[in-house]
């Protein structure tokens, strides 16, 4: 094995030994991993590969070959209307919900419909008081869901606040609650959600 491609070989690997926030540097170009979505560039027989979440690997003599290492997460499909994000979720197993994506929401949210097909009682649950976005507080219930599932990711026992009034054709919101068990980006351009649990 000649010298040239003992060094690949080498670089392959260490591609594949990066993980989290970290640094590597080859032939004076930096690959970077942000610990959420991978993005790369780097020079190879004078030209420039840039992936963003996965890593495009150029194999063999010059560019022959394009090899992508994925995402190790999981990649969530969004809906878009206006400037609004919603995904499809599972409340414990049994119930679908079309929940709008809200990073800027500390608690999960669901309507009262929801939490009634869900079969919890609303009359034990503890009654807090719920900020909205305009500034307003409504009242509203705290539970906890046993499971919330999106795409292939579950988190379970998730803090929950059941609203009594829901506007629109959506069924509550997925907040920080859920979204902190992992590291997450959110793609609005692509509308995807990648999820990846934390270590």
């Amino acid at each position: 094995m000649n010298r040239g491609r003992k060094r690949f070989i080498l670089f392959l690997l260490s591609l594949l030994l990066i993980n989290g926030c970290g640094l590597l540097s080859f032939s004076g170009q930096v690959i970077e991993t942000t610990g959420k979505v991978v993005s790369s560039a780097f020079n190879l027989a004078g030209k420039t590969i840039v992936s963003g979440g996965k890593i495009a690997v150029a194999t063999g003599e010059g560019i022959g070959k394009v090899v992508s290492l994925p995402f190790s997460g999981a990649r969530i499909r969004l809906e878009k209307e206006g400037d609004t994000l919603f995904v499809q979720a599972v409340l414990n197993r049994r119930v679908r919900a079309r929940l709008i994506v809200d990073t800027g929401c500390t608690d999960t949210q669901i309507s009262e419909e929801i939490a009634r097909a869900l079969g919890i009682n609303l009359a034990r649950a503890e009654e807090v008081g719920c900020e909205l976005a305009d500034g307003s507080v409504v009242r509203g219930r705290k539970v906890i869901l046993r499971e919330i599932k999106v795409g292939r990711m579950r988190a379970h026992n998730v803090e929950a606040i059941v609203l009594e009034e829901r506007e629109g054709n959506y069924d509550g919101l997925l907040g920080m609650s859920f979204l902190s068990r992992f590291v997450f980006k959110i793609d609005p351009e692509q509308q995807l959600m990648l999820l990846k649990r934390k270590k």
